[in-house]
Parts: structure tokens; sequence; C-alpha cells
């Protein structure tokens, strides 16, 4: 599981994303007017779209902590197998790969779940190793012809010291 928190100061345009795993190492963490995007760039190699009808980006920033901080929390599950796993009932799904077999477009697999309970947002996604995520990688490869700004999940690396301290300072 990788926690999202993405916060910002009511009035400002900055944005703060803090991507932890569940050792609460952080494993990516950007402070820019455009955090939110360079983040949505690396989830839309597995299919989840911040545009969606189902996760618009002015629905991620709802709670309000100490006056004037803004933070939505998001949790990402992963599971390694479409068959094989049991995704948590009461889901909607926000991701079907559709392919065109005959004329026709069918929906082969599902590729992520979202819910959205009490003010946390959790999403299912299929493992970065597993068959599911590597054919929606390689799609999102031809398509594009490049790999995403945020390298998240493959290596586990973390962010300085110094710019954590400064968003628990400033956010």
């Amino acid at each position: 599981m990788i926690s999202i928190t993405i916060a910002r100061k009511e009035g400002v345009d900055k944005e703060v994303v803090l991507v932890k795993n569940t050792t609460n190492r952080t494993l990516f963490g950007m402070e820019s007017d455009n955090a939110v995007e360079e983040l949505n760039e690396w989830l839309s190699l597995v299919g989840v779209n911040f545009n969606s009808i189902f996760f618009r980006r002015e629905n991620l920033f709802g709670v309000f902590v100490k006056d004037a901080y803004v933070e939505h929390d998001v949790k990402l599950y992963f599971y390694k197998s479409i068959n094989a796993d049991i995704i948590p009932t009461m889901k909607e799904v926000i991701v079907e790969r559709k392919v065109v077999e005959d004329g026709k477009e069918v929906v082969k697999n599902t590729l992520a779940y979202i819910g959205n309970f009490c003010g946390l947002t959790s999403i299912y996604l299929p493992k970065l190793d597993s068959e599911v995520f590597e054919s929606s990688h390689k799609e999102a490869l031809d398509k594009e012809g490049k790999l995403p700004v945020l390298k998240l999940g493959l290596e586990d690396t973390s962010i300085d010291v110094e710019f954590e301290q400064r968003v628990r300072e400033n956010y």
C-alpha cells in the first residue's frame, strides 16, 4: 500500500504531494504549482485519471487541518492479478481496458477500482511487476514514447530530509 497526501495552503497556488510506503518512508515529494499534474502523469500509466468523473481534482482538497491547511489522503492498494486476488466490494470501477474485436469495443479486464469512505479515497491498482501493469505500461510507452516524470514504486528511493522538514514547517 502507498499513501499519497496532497496538501495546500488556502489562498496559495503551491501544492505539496508526499507519497509514502507502509513503513512511512517517503518515496516521492514535490512542492510546486503543478505537483498534482506531475503525480497524475505517473498514475495515468495504470489508468487513474485525476480528471475522471470519479476522481476530480477539486475533490482532492477536502479536509481542513490546522486552520489554513487543506489535506486529502489517497491510499493506493496494489493487487497482483485480476483473477487471483479478491478486490474489496463496494468499489466503483474507474478503469476498464477496452479492445476492439471483430469491429466491436469489448471490455477485456478491469484495471482499477476506487472507494471513498469517511474522507479517505482508496484506489486499487495492479502491482507494478504484474502482467496487468506491464501491458498497460507498454501501451503508455508506445503511445507517449517516453517515460513518465515520476519514477514511483519500482525503486524505493527517499527524498532528502530537508524537503520533508520544509513541508512540515510550511504546510
